[in-house]
């Protein structure tokens, strides 16, 4: 912020007033010009309401301009109370970044990424960022036809740092979010297949310049195996690209694996011309941790809508998703914490609210069910409908925990209450059928958002 170009914070208030009611529409509007120049790389430094705000979004580093020195690219304005026109720029005009420059940070954080190059591969633009001091890659691709960003985490950690993930990042992180799905996948790197730390700027720059096209391209296939349960554990950058996202650990196969690998749909990535990665959801069997359960949305044309099961004996935590290009959501039952958090992706809004255990399956009752549906017994059995109306925005999201964080975070998130019979107001409503289990009927009340 250059606070000789903006207005002094106690003078807001005033403005605000003013612009309310047309006072100041003949002052003089201050005209501020912004050029992006590189990309967050730590997005909880700037405080919980600006990571709130940006989490999951591509987020860039700007710069004020003066005059015609540099090329603005495309830009939109905003007017800000008539106060402030506020206008954003993309520098060089095709959406990508440059290196940052040392002093926009402090001693701490600035010459941290010591490489950044834009990369043309089959016409579309790839930023490529090399953070040396901490040994990760961050490679993305922003287009209509395909957007997509990968952080490759060369780094290990001890297992007193991390006990219940050291065998698993010791070897390596790959994190990838295929923006078109609204998913992040999460492996294990395989340093034989991956190219070195050390040559990845090489290799880059043998791509920028056309002189790789010739070498041979790694292709890596990974099947999703179940949902990430802890994303905060696979640190801030990937916390921060994949919050609110449909999160998957995915494991490596190769080749014909056989009958017991079902590949599902996939989607393949050029990374630099140098991997291949190649994400497939595969049928969630692999590890017994998550199964697909049919739902009852079918059709006369066989299509029918799928609902995913994930149960956590150590938390006492289930999670139940439905993905479909209608209607889709994601329901989490903690019932350690006694509480009920429900995401509905068209919406872009989430619903928390207290558990009534009386109402609810039992943790242990939902073990017994996710048994008898391998043989789909039990589908059924009589549902049980609970209606919440909202009653007011939540203020602290941390304070539910990192899943239901991570779930909401940047969403317009309601607290809700369970109601009974027809007395209330309860406005518009939306109704999740959660495996026939339960209906979870959520009600607009008449709350004002």
């Amino acid at each position: 912020m250059n606070r000789n170009e903006m207005p002094s914070f106690n003078n807001l208030a005033r403005l605000a007033e003013e612009s309310r009611n047309q006072f100041g529409l003949g002052r003089p509007t201050k005209k501020i010009t912004f050029v992006t120049n590189g990309l967050v790389s730590n997005l909880r430094s700037y405080g919980a309401d600006v990571f709130s705000m940006c989490s999951g979004l591509t987020t860039y580093m700007t710069y004020e301009v003066h005059g015609v020195q540099v090329n603005l690219g495309s830009c939109f304005t905003l007017d800000v109370l008539r106060v402030v026109d506020l206008k954003y720029c993309t520098g060089n005009g095709n959406g990508q970044s440059q290196q940052i420059p040392g002093d926009i940070f402090n001693n701490t954080q600035g010459n941290i990424f010591n490489n950044t190059q834009v990369v043309i591969i089959g016409g579309q633009s790839q930023l490529v960022t090399i953070n040396r001091q901490w040994r990760v890659a961050i490679i993305e691709q922003t287009s209509i036809s395909g957007s997509w960003r990968t952080i490759w985490n060369y780094n290990t950690v001890s297992g007193s740092e991390v006990p219940m993930l050291s065998d698993f990042i010791s070897q390596g992180v790959i994190a990838t979010k295929v923006t078109q799905q609204n998913a992040c996948y999460i492996s294990t790197m395989n340093r034989n297949e991956m190219p070195r730390f050390d040559n990845l700027a090489h290799l880059a720059q043998e791509s920028r310049n056309h002189i790789g096209f010739g070498r041979p391209t790694k292709k890596i296939t990974f099947v999703a195996s179940a949902l990430v349960n802890n994303l905060t554990s696979y640190g801030s950058d990937v916390f921060s690209m994949c919050s609110g996202l449909t999160t998957y650990m995915a494991y490596e196969v190769h080749g014909v694996q056989g009958p017991q690998v079902n590949l599902g749909s996939c989607i393949t990535l050029d990374v630099l011309q140098v991997v291949d990665l190649k994400y497939c959801t595969g049928n969630f069997h692999g590890n017994g941790q998550s199964q697909q359960i049919p739902g009852h949305n079918c059709h006369l044309s066989g299509a029918c809508v799928f609902q995913n099961m994930t149960l956590s004996s150590q938390t006492h935590e289930v999670i139940f998703e439905q993905r479909s290009q209608q209607f889709s959501w994601k329901t989490i039952w903690n019932y350690n914490t006694g509480i009920i958090a429900t995401k509905l992706v068209q919406e872009r809004t989430c619903y928390i609210s207290t558990m009534n255990r009386s109402e609810m399956p039992t943790f242990d009752a939902l073990i017994r069910f996710a048994a008898e549906n391998k043989n789909q017994a039990g589908l059924a059995r009589p549902t049980r409908k609970i209606t919440f109306v909202t009653n007011g925005l939540v203020s602290n999201l941390r304070s539910y925990g990192a899943d239901v964080f991570s779930m909401c975070s940047g969403l317009t998130t309601y607290m809700a209450y369970e109601v009974h019979g027809p007395q209330l107001n309860q406005g518009s409503c939306i109704s999740l059928d959660v495996l026939k289990l339960v209906d979870l009927n959520y009600c607009g009340g008449n709350i004002k958002a």
